[in-house]
């Protein structure tokens, strides 16, 4: 469960499951680039954001990477930029 403050400031109590969870945590970080490469178990989380952005509620350069290593990438030219950026990985061992 998890607590959301509206627009009016009024508390609401709703339930999200872990990959919207952290959708959530990058919009209210208000991070700047995206870069998605979706692969199980996180294609939920991408597709979270990539609703947030069509709808206009994150203001972000949505990137389908076609690799990890592409991801990385674009993260990285990003971060000279000083642009807030969110790279999720999932490493299978």
């Amino acid at each position: 469960m998890a607590t959301m403050v509206t627009g009016s400031a009024k508390k609401k109590t709703v339930r999200m499951n872990g990959c919207v969870a952290s959708a959530q945590a990058a919009k209210f970080a208000d991070v700047d680039v995206i870069t998605a490469y979706p692969i199980r178990p996180y294609t939920a989380t991408m597709m979270a954001l990539a609703q947030m952005v069509a709808n206009g509620e994150l203001d972000a350069e949505y990137i389908i990477a076609d690799s990890e290593h592409s991801q990385l990438s674009i993260a990285h030219g990003a971060a000279p930029s000083t642009l807030m950026r969110f790279r999720r990985a999932i490493w299978a061992g």
